[in-house]
């Protein structure tokens, strides 16, 4: 047999291919709800400013606190909190214990006042930083400002939220730690539509909404992480006095090592936000070309959220346990095979999702963002910007896994550093390119962004997969069932789907001629019938795997794994 004996003997991951998938789709469908509902906070944002001055204040006032919003709804900011906490003695000490939390809440209180103070004290330099093209204005920096000075609580309350998100990971507890996000955007909404009826200044309310959100999310996942906790052990075991001197200290060790595990969280927060930084450093870039192309870029970028945020989201937050317990049985076959599954997943899904976008974003743009005070300028803004981002979307998928995966094997640097090369690269072709050839200033920031964030892709994978065949990880075409995923064959089949999604959805715009969201759903619909015609032709085994989780679940098992051996 090719793993050998010790390989057939190593302790698996608690969670098969199959088993996590399940997991990724309770994630999913919470994610998809809260998509819908920021996609519609976005939209009333849109509808209530426009896509002008007071608008690119607000984006630049809140860009800092949406970005921590979405490395928190998406599992970043707790990632190292949950592969800290998902070893097996330490998911039998209560997370809870005073002698637990004694180490941490210290260090992490220090963390997320320190944070908001920053936001109150920097407001105005860093509202010139997002938009170099307006800092020379004084009356729009001291609006920016003062809006990002109204939401900064939220930077302090997403630090404690991300702590219990990452002990809620830990116990497996998805469904209700994706159930916060949904309640920050139902906060936010009520917020806006209190400014829509007139009760104070729309930008302000939305600021507002955004501090009181965090601070409902914060409560909401503290309050399910106690109920998880009084779940898995009697009242008594969470009383110090109910606890022998052994758990006393197990409780004190796990604490200080979830300590030690936030000063590791600036590094894993950076190498997970190569999307969020590009999309910063490509809005410098778009600020220069004019009013409304910065907050185009914003709001071309949160289109552009509901695909990345729920597959790629799912990927990272569910494989990371599996990720974690493979690499601290030393199981470098398992720990393969879970990470090469999630690439795997995610491209299935990303590529027909890009194709189709692309082929959707004018039509998607108008319908959504053509109201109010969004004009048709800044509608076909949008979709110039959108249509040079969604081919980023599978690479930015793909650095979900990629980065829990850096995490769980201790490759910390490696990411962050992509993520520098990437925001840094970014930054540099969207500024250079207009100077040299003197056109394409609103494009070249997107089209900057789509390329760095490939490079950023390709280069971690393939460092990543080096590093595991140096350490003695099984060769691939010996790995049972790790061999089949990630072939270029299969990639190049699974592409041409997506292709054919985009081909439909084309198709349908071009024949139909009756009513936009007519054309709209059906332009969704034909692209996702053709893409799943195609994948039952070409990829039948990912056609199981799209349609039911039983086929890969019984592709995973140890029966089929050894005879593929």
């Amino acid at each position: 047999m090719a793993g050998g004996k010790g390989s057939a003997e190593a302790p698996r991951p608690p969670w098969t291919s199959g088993a996590w998938l399940g997991k990724a789709l309770v994630v999913g469908l919470w994610g998809v709800v809260s998509r819908l509902l920021g996609l519609a906070r976005d939209l009333g944002m849109a509808w209530l400013l426009g896509a002008g001055a007071l608008a690119d204040a607000l984006v630049a006032a809140t860009v800092v606190p949406h970005a921590l919003r979405k490395l928190l709804g998406d599992g970043v900011l707790s990632l190292p909190v949950t592969a800290e906490a998902c070893g097996e003695e330490a998911r039998r000490t209560p997370f809870l214990a005073r002698a637990t939390l004694a180490p941490v809440l210290p260090a992490l209180g220090t963390a997320a006042l320190g944070l908001t103070l920053a936001a109150l004290l920097l407001a105005p330099w860093l509202a010139g930083l997002l938009a170099p093209g307006h800092g020379g204005e004084v009356l729009w920096r001291a609006e920016a400002a003062s809006l990002l000075r109204l939401a900064s609580p939220y930077l302090g309350c997403a630090i404690l939220a991300s702590f219990a998100m990452g002990l809620l990971h830990a116990l497996g507890e998805f469904g209700r730690a994706a159930l916060a996000p949904v309640c920050f955007n139902l906060c936010v909404l009520a917020f806006m539509g209190l400014a829509w009826r007139g009760q104070g200044q729309p930008a302000e309310m939305i600021a507002l909404g955004i501090a009181a959100a965090g601070m409902v999310q914060a409560i909401l996942l503290w309050g399910f992480l106690w109920q998880a906790e009084r779940r898995r052990f009697p009242q008594r075991i969470l009383r110090a006095g109910g606890r022998t001197q052994e758990d006393e200290r197990k409780a004190r060790a796990l604490g200080t090592r979830l300590r030690a595990s936030l000063w590791t969280m600036p590094g894993v927060v950076l190498a997970s936000s190569s999307l969020q930084l590009a999309v910063l450093a490509a809005m410098a870039s778009a600020s220069l070309a004019g009013q409304g192309r910065m907050s185009a870029l914003y709001f071309a970028d949160r289109l552009l959220e509901l695909p990345v945020g729920v597959v790629g989201a799912c990927m990272g937050i569910v494989s990371l346990p599996a990720l974690s317990c493979s690499a601290k049985a030393g199981d470098l076959a398992g720990f393969e095979g879970s990470l090469r599954l999630a690439l795997h997943a995610g491209l299935l899904f990303s590529l027909p999702a890009a194709a189709g976008l692309w082929a959707i974003a004018p039509l998607l743009a108008d319908i959504l963002l053509g109201h109010g005070a969004f004009g048709q300028e800044g509608v076909a803004q949008t979709a110039q910007a959108l249509r040079c981002l969604v081919p980023a979307l599978p690479a930015c998928i793909l650095l979900r896994p990629l980065v829990a995966a850096c995490h769980a094997r201790g490759l910390d640097r490696l990411a962050w550093l992509g993520t520098v090369c990437c925001t840094l690269a970014t930054l540099i072709l969207g500024l250079a390119f207009p100077q040299l050839c003197g056109q394409g200033a609103a494009l070249a920031g997107p089209l900057a962004c789509t390329a760095a964030l490939w490079a950023q892709c390709l280069a971690v994978a393939w460092l990543v997969f080096r590093s595991l065949r140096e350490q003695g990880a099984v060769p691939v075409p010996g790995a049972g069932q790790t061999a089949a995923f990630l072939r270029p064959g299969q990639v190049a089949r699974m592409a041409l789907c997506g292709l054919a999604a985009g081909g439909a959805a084309l198709g349908v715009q071009a024949l139909w001629q009756g009513s936009r969201g007519a054309c709209l759903g059906l332009a969704c619909l034909g692209g996702a019938l053709a893409w799943l015609a195609l994948l039952r032709l070409l990829c039948p085994r990912e056609f199981r795997l799209a349609c039911q989780r039983r086929a890969m679940r019984s592709q995973s098992s140890p029966s089929s794994a050894s005879s593929a051996t």
